[in-house]
């Protein structure tokens, strides 16, 4: 027996499953009108796209006669909407990729990872995997076996690259075919980030820090290309992440996995230095902006902590920044000596300036940068800003605090041209 979520947690999960599978609403809404053997023209979509934006919001329950051509349209049962995904069946018995993800039974997962014919490598006609299917049935227990029998694994901590494309390393270890098949699997684990963060968010769920641990959880790939690379933007290939499911799942769970996600932590360069010394750089949850804004929805009891946290980091930053571009100025006018007082100045001025330009900024990942390579002093971090207000005043000051850092920083130059203009 399955409990009936409520109207705003089914219009949820549904938009959640629209967007897994569709590029908009509208074109569900036509898919939807398709298979109703309704007429296909602007009026009836925008009429079904209103309805279905009172749905998602919650304003409208879901009808009978929706269920289902939405089970058709979406591929999940009746069950799985109305519990919001809680509570998931298989649609049939045959043993598939879909069936064996739904399965409880060890003896029924290493009978099909042994197939001689290894189903289990290839997607199926819907091109998902049985880890995707996993993910989405929250079988944790059959992708925690696949991963602790090293069937299949998301971080390779004997990488002998040092640039990682879209994932960690990951792979599998499942015996290949033989010549004539294709195997998709190791492709997909090699080539989609998101399988990971699938399962992060079945970690955080089951409150199972090791995994979030094994899984480099509060990191994507990316970060280490930016920590060893000067042209990091053009190794920005990775997958599109789409991080609301995940931000919802951490704001649900307990207030250690919350600080866990909220709690700066280092990369370091994977190179060897000249001094033998490792290069560390601290860097924040790549959707640290996202959680706090669900957390400031909520009005979570850990949102004060939180912000205070980015506020911090922020701020560190700032000043790093700052005292970087300053260090580098000291040491370049140090061969002005001879000059005169007022000179010496001006050639100050005009220094902090076109070193405040080299400053780095790349919004889509908010991604700060700065290299002063002749004294060593490099900056490579990522920042949070908040679109979000709060009723609470408090919380508002906070988040005031952070955007204002967050703009002094990308808007650094301008601090240093006003001196100029002086």
């Amino acid at each position: 027996m399955f409990k009936i979520k409520t109207n705003e947690e089914i219009g949820e999960y549904l938009n959640y499953l629209i967007s897994k599978k569709y590029s908009s609403t509208r074109k569900f809404c036509k898919d939807y009108l398709k298979l109703d053997k309704r007429p296909i023209n602007d009026d009836e979509i925008r009429k079904m796209a209103n309805r279905m934006s009172q749905i998602i919001k919650g304003a409208k329950a879901i009808q009978t006669y929706d269920l289902p051509i939405f089970t058709e349209l979406l591929d999940v049962t009746c069950e799985q909407i109305l519990s919001a995904g809680e509570y998931c069946v298989p649609k049939n018995q045959r043993t598939t990729n879909y069936s064996i993800a739904f399965s409880k039974s060890k003896k029924e997962w290493d009978e099909y990872i042994k197939r001689e014919d290894k189903l289990i490598l290839n997607p199926d006609e819907y091109d998902k995997t049985v880890i995707d299917y996993a993910i989405e049935a929250g079988n944790y227990k059959f992708i925690k076996y696949l991963m602790d029998k090293e069937y299949i694994w998301f971080v390779n901590n004997e990488h002998e690259h040092m640039f990682f494309y879209q994932t960690f390393g990951a792979g599998t270890s499942i015996e290949r075919r033989k010549l004539g098949f294709h195997d998709m699997l190791q492709y997909k684990l090699d080539s989609e980030d998101n399988l990971r963060m699938g399962i992060i968010s079945l970690a955080v769920a089951n409150n199972d820090f090791r995994t979030l641990e094994m899984l480099k959880a509060r990191e994507i790939p990316m970060f280490y290309n930016i920590v060893q690379y000067s042209n990091w933007r053009d190794l920005d290939r990775e997958n599109v992440y789409e991080p609301s499911r995940l931000v919802k799942i951490i704001a649900d769970a307990s207030d250690e996995i919350i600080e866990y996600f909220t709690t700066p932590f280092e990369v370091t360069d994977p190179r060897p230095s000249k001094d033998s010394t490792a290069r560390s750089y601290t860097f924040v949850f790549p959707f640290y902006s996202e959680l706090l804004s669900e957390l400031v929805k909520r009005n979570h009891k850990y949102t004060e902590f939180a912000l205070r946290t980015a506020i911090e980091h922020n701020k560190n930053t700032y000043e790093q920044v700052k005292r970087q571009i300053e260090a580098s100025v000291s040491d370049d006018i140090k061969y002005y000596s001879y000059a005169d007082e007022n000179y010496l100045a001006k050639i100050k001025r005009e220094s902090l300036c076109s070193a405040a330009n080299n400053v780095d900024f790349y919004e889509k990942l908010h991604i700060v940068g700065f290299s002063d390579y002749r004294n060593g002093n490099i900056t490579r971090t990522n920042l949070v800003f908040i679109s979000v207000k709060s009723s609470d005043l408090i919380t508002n000051h906070l988040i005031e605090d952070i955007n204002s850092l967050y703009n002094k920083i990308i808007r650094i130059q301008e601090e240093y041209s006003v001196q100029d203009e002086d």
